[in-house]
Order: structure tokens, then C-alpha cells, then sequence
């Protein structure tokens, strides 16, 4: 739960003040060479860091981690041992973050209601988001359809429709655009690389999207299929 072994704890105790439980942790010390210069450190004492932890049974969690604190005998630098609870210049715990993910699965949670529900700052999440999520690139469907939505919610400017991505072959939805116009679908196709855009072997009929995905240089060429304007993509 702590992500370390019992052989990697000195001291540990477990304290609950009111509807907070404490992990008040110091870790075996270790040796450890400088980052400066290479030289040999020795100890010298500990620096108190708080990171809060998943709550338990209504309890709200903090680890206090005793990080021991070293000094080089040749720089006179000092530094402190690596942080096995949490990632640098964090506060919350592996173990909080990774519930977070779990939320964020939930499309009816927001990072605000993530960061309210775990005590989370909306910020740290971000950052965490950003400096060590990767998200696989999406790639099209081979039978794309596209259609319009209406939407009483849309400024004017976007004419009052969506314009809605389908997955023909799966049945299911691949993306909402907040516009139908040409400009903007033209631009969303031509963000998927060329080799992509020829793996769309069929699709239904929408002039802006045909036009981007049947470049010169994607090598494709296209048949009408039927009167309900599908159409067929298909290598030259």
C-alpha cells in the first residue's frame, strides 16, 4: 500500500487524530554517492514531508515521511534520498493518483469532482496528467460515417449543429465536432497522418471530409456505391 518492504522500514507508526490517520515512517539509511561531485555522503539528519495518502474508513490519510538527509564529505552539498512515496515535487501518493486514474475512466467525473472527492489540487492532477499519462494515438475507422446533430446550445456562428463521428463497422461513437463546417472537419482530418487517412475504405458522403481524405499524394481513389451517397475508398 506504502509501495516499500518491511526490510526498508527503520521506524514506523501508525497514529489517528480525529478523522486523520497518521503514517509517521523513517526509512533504513542507506549508503549513497554524491550527485554533485561523486564524493561519499554521510548522514546527517532528516527533512519531515508530508504526502497525503488515500483515506481509510472515512479517514482522511498523511504519510509523514522522515527522508533521510545526507552530506557529502567532499562538496559539502547535501541531498536527500530518492522519495519512494511519490513522485517529485508531489504531494500526493502513488497510490491516490493511481485512484484518481480510476475516477477519470468514470465519464460522468470531471478533474474538478476528482480533486474535491480525493483532495487532490486540479493542478497537481494536471500536471500529473500531462508529465506521465501517454495516450495511444487514436486511429480512423475503415468505414467512417459522419452526420449532423442539431443543438440548441451551440453559438450561432457554428450554425447550430455538431457534426458526429461514427465507427459504421463497431456501432459505435468515434467523436463530436463543436462545428460542421468545412474549415473545421478539414482541419480535424488532416491532424491524422496521411497513412490513416487511406486506411478510410468507406464512408458516408460529406464533401469536406472526401475532399481531405482523397489528396493527390494519399494515392486513393473513390467509386459512388449506392444513392444514399456512400462511398468507397479504395487504393489505385
Amino acid at each position: 500500500m506504502l509501495n516499500i518492504s518491511n526490510s526498508d522500514i527503520k521506524q514506523s507508526y501508525i497514529i489517528t487524530d480525529g478523522d486523520t490517520i497518521y503514517y509517521d515512517i523513517t526509512l533504513v539509511r542507506k549508503p549513497m554517492t554524491c550527485p554533485y561531485c561523486g564524493g561519499k555522503m554521510i548522514g546527517h539528519g532528516h527533512k519531515l514531508r508530508l504526502i497525503k495518502h488515500p483515506a481509510v474508513r472515512n479517514h482522511s490519510g498523511i504519510i509523514r515521511y522522515n527522508a533521510n538527509r545526507y552530506i557529502c564529505k567532499e562538496c559539502n552539498k547535501t541531498a536527500i534520498e530518492k522519495n519512494p512515496f511519490s513522485f517529485p515535487g508531489f504531494n500526493s501518493s502513488f497510490l491516490l493518483l493511481q485512484n484518481a486514474m480510476r475516477l477519470l475512466a468514470n465519464l460522468n467525473y470531471t478533474l474538478s469532482m476528482i480533486s474535491d472527492e480525493l483532495d487532490i489540487s486540479s493542478t497537481q492532477l494536471s500536471t500529473y496528467i500531462d508529465s506521465y499519462i501517454t495516450i495511444s494515438a487514436r486511429t480512423l475507422p475503415e468505414c467512417l460515417g459522419i452526420d449532423e446533430l442539431h443543438s440548441k446550445e451551440l453559438p450561432r456562428r457554428n450554425s447550430g449543429y455538431l457534426c458526429i463521428l461514427v465507427d459504421n463497422e463497431k456501432h459505435s461513437l468515434y467523436d463530436i465536432l463543436d462545428s460542421r463546417s468545412k474549415m473545421n472537419l478539414s482541419l480535424y482530418l488532416s491532424g491524422f497522418p496521411k497513412e490513416q487517412r487511406c486506411k478510410v475504405k468507406y464512408m458516408t458522403e460529406y464533401r469536406a471530409c472526401i475532399d481531405t481524405l482523397m489528396h493527390d499524394d494519399c494515392g486513393c481513389c473513390h467509386t459512388h456505391t449506392n444513392h444514399s451517397s456512400n462511398r468507397k475508398v479504395r487504393s489505385c
